[in-house]
């Protein structure tokens, strides 16, 4: 690595579009699955302190709770299977990484690659169903595996990306 490299600022890509782009932001259903245990925590506290209490009402609090798993088991697969739009991409010359941050409809997550599995930085050309052309902008990956850039990515962006990389 060079000094040139090294003394390099980080480069960081935001969807102009997105108002939460931070890694911990919440925003929308974001919230739900700190919500569901917030109601769940209640409830599993008052049976375990008083369980004669709750002698006629368990079988209600039993089907209440397993709703809450339920919902909170299917929320925790969506954000798995899902995970939605990268909405930032943060590149750390120090660390000699690439920060993406995805945000789905019920989480945020951070990817963290370095730059040596990175193979290049393009924008592509597409066509969709109609017919009609985008430039899209791609991070690719030494094993082939693509990364869309957040929207907004320019010419520029994508050469600074690559003197980065030191990609030619």
């Amino acid at each position: 690595m060079s000094n040139e490299q090294s003394a390099r600022a980080p480069v960081v890509l935001v969807d102009a579009s997105v108002t939460h782009s931070d890694p911990g932001a919440y925003k929308g259903l974001h919230a739900l699955v700190p919500i569901l245990i917030g109601l769940s925590v209640p409830i599993i506290l008052f049976s375990m302190l008083d369980p004669r209490a709750l002698g006629n009402s368990r079988l209600v609090l039993h089907i209440v709770m397993m709703a809450v798993v339920f919902i909170s088991a299917a929320i925790f697969l969506l954000s798995i299977l899902n995970p939605g739009n990268i909405v930032q991409v943060a590149f750390d010359p120090a660390r000699r990484t690439v920060d993406l941050v995805r945000s789905g409809a019920f989480a945020n997550n951070v990817l963290t690659l370095p730059f040596d599995r990175i193979a290049s930085a393009r924008i592509e050309t597409v066509y969709d169903d109609d017919g009609y052309q985008q430039r899209v902008p791609l991070l690719v990956m030494n094993n082939r595996e693509t990364y869309q850039l957040p929207a907004g990515t320019s010419e520029t962006d994508i050469a600074e990306i690559r003197a980065l990389l030191g990609l030619r």
